[in-house]
Order: C-alpha cells, then structure tokens, then sequence
C-alpha cells in the first residue's frame, strides 16, 4: 500500500464515515471494478450502523497492495451522492495517477478458471441497478433450471427486499455457484427476455483482462489470509513481500533453505546482519504459501498457540526470536515454558 495513497483517505475519512454512504452504488461500482470483492460486501452488509459500514469498507480499500484512491474516488463521482459534489471536488484535487498498475503476475489454474465469474463482477453494478428479476419472471426461471434452490427462491420473492438487494444476493449466489453451468442458464434466461437480451450478448462478450484476474486474486487472497487468523498488519506485511519478491534473486542460500523447509518441521536462518536473512526468510515463506500453507507472521510462544489451527498447514515466520542485536533472557525463558506444546504443534505437519 502506498503511503500516500493512505495518507490521503485519512484526509477524508471523517467527512466520508459520517456524512456518506458508500455501502450501495459505490460499493457496486467497486466490486464491478474488481477492487472489493463479494466477501468484502458481505463483512461490510454485516454491520448495523451506517457509519460502521463506510468505516469498513474505508479499511478494506486502504488495505489493499495498491492505489485504490483514482478508483474510489471516480465511483464516487458517479454514484448518486450529488450532495457531496464539493467533497468529492476536493478529493479529485488530490488524484497524483490515475493509472492502476500492477506488477504483472503469474497467472494460476486458480485465477484463469473463473472467467465466467469475472465477466459477472464486471457486470455487477449494471445488472444489480438495471435488471428486474420478479418482473419478468427471471427468477422462477433460475428455480425452475436448478440454478438456486427453493428457499433461496423464497428469500428473493420477499416483498420485503428492495429490487437492488434481491439483485445483489442473486448474484452472490451466481458467482459463488458452479459459474460454469450457472452462467450460461442465466444467459439464457436474459436471452429470453426482449428487454435483456442485449444485456446477455454482451455480458457473453465482455473482456477480461490480465489486471481483472490479478485484482480479484488479490481481494480473494487477502480475505483467505483473514480468515485464517491475520490480523490487517500481518496481511499488509505479507502483500509488500509478494512486491518485493517481485525483484528477488534467489541463491544457493535460498534453495538450501527450501530444501531444509522439506526435511524439518523448524529451520532457522542465521548469519550476521546484512547477509540476507529476512529477505531468504520471507521469500521462501512465499513459496511455502504457493504450496498450500497458511502463512502467520509471530513474536512469540503464545502467538503461536493462540493462532494454531488444526486443519489446516501453517507455517510460522519469527524474526528476532530471541532477540534483536543480542539476545534477551527473558524471550528465551519464554519460548523454553512453550516448548512442549510448540513441539506439539509442529510435529502434526
């Protein structure tokens, strides 16, 4: 995350927690984009309070590897908050590059098996504000072909529900269904219906670029790295790595490391300062990552005992255990009381 792009939400956000709302067409806008994700919406949708919610999705944008700022700002320049024209004015003020880059990346199976999906997401604000899904019989038609179950069917046939929401849960249930036979009945259905066809070929015929799947990856991996315990700090920690690996040149050092990673439950890296240590250390952590494990950056015993989960591979990263520059009796004694149920712990993998 680049400072200055936090530094300038911090600008803003008291004028936008409090006198905003971010939660409906902006939001849509920025996960059409591919900059939030459906996860995202759905811990955003959670909180009660309206302030909460902009909050909230103010920390997911500011906790992104990127410039998030050009974006947000443009989705609120074409949200329907025209009150806030001179907020918005003076936010536009402070867009340095609006280009969004990204360094390019390695596409996975992972990333280029949810096209259909991505086509959606771009899709998402459109659909959700354009499409009517009890008028024209849209979603008897999804019942009807299997694509959602009867109390899904029921949830959306609420009279309750704004014609936007039932539109933002449909699509949620879409996107996270089996895309690949999910997405073409749902085409089919718009096909079927004069006022959408349009709407279905070029949904069918949309783009998706390299800098969609890559946004999506990041949004995806960021939510699964919550969800196994990182805090905001260790997320942000973990993305600059992945930035500054991009540059790094592996050695002889490195595949040492690795291959000692393959043999052992506990390796240490050591040499004096400036050799490399950590920059071996969070790489190969990267790596280790690659290959199916949950990576949590720790200072110590308890953190470790605390986080352990026991279905899933972990690997845990401590810098400095002992100490930085010379060693600290006391952090010494600390991981000796732990260590029984440390060896515990890393025995299980």
């Amino acid at each position: 995350m680049e400072t200055h792009d936090r530094s300038t939400y911090q600008e803003f956000k008291v004028d936008l927690i409090q006198s905003t709302i971010l939660d409906t067409d902006v939001l849509d806008n920025l996960i059409s984009k591919c900059i939030l994700t459906l996860d995202d919406r759905e811990e955003i949708d959670s909180l009660l309070d309206q302030s909460n919610r902009n909050q909230k999705l103010l920390e997911i944008l500011m906790h992104r590897p990127y410039n998030t700022f050009p974006d947000f700002v443009e989705t609120m320049k074409k949200s329907d908050q025209k009150c806030h024209s001179s907020l918005v004015e003076r936010m536009e003020a402070k867009v340095l590059d609006k280009d969004l880059t990204l360094q390019k990346a390695q596409l996975t199976d992972e990333t280029t098996g949810i096209k259909d999906a991505v086509k959606l997401i771009k899709w998402y604000k459109i659909i959700v504000h354009e499409i009517s899904i009890d008028k024209t019989g849209i979603l008897d038609k999804l019942f009807t072909k299997d694509v959602i179950d009867r109390e899904i069917h029921e949830k959306l046939s609420s009279v309750n529900m704004t014609s936007h929401e039932k539109n933002r849960r449909l699509l949620g249930k879409l996107i996270r269904k089996d895309i690949s036979s999910a997405f073409p009945i749902f085409l089919e259905v718009l096909r079927e219906d004069s006022c959408y066809k349009d709407y279905a070929e070029k949904i069918e015929e949309t783009h998706v670029t390299q800098n969609d799947l890559e946004l999506l990856n990041i949004g995806n991996r960021i939510r699964e790295r919550k969800r196994n315990g990182m805090s905001d700090l260790m997320v942000d920690q973990i993305e600059k790595w992945k930035i500054e690996s991009k540059i790094y040149v592996q050695t002889r050092a490195t595949d040492v490391v690795l291959s000692s990673m393959n043999c052992n439950n506990c390796v240490s890296v050591i040499g004096p300062a400036g050799s490399g240590k950590t920059a071996i250390a969070r790489h190969v952590a990267l790596e280790m990552e690659r290959l199916g494990y949950t990576l949590l950056t720790v200072t110590d015993a308890k953190e470790v005992k605390d986080l352990y989960k026991s279905d899933r591979k972990t690997l845990y990263i401590v810098d400095d255990m002992c100490g930085n520059f010379t060693a600290s009796q006391s952090r010494i004694e600390e991981w000796k009381k732990s260590m029984n149920d440390i060896k515990g712990i890393l025995e299980k993998w």
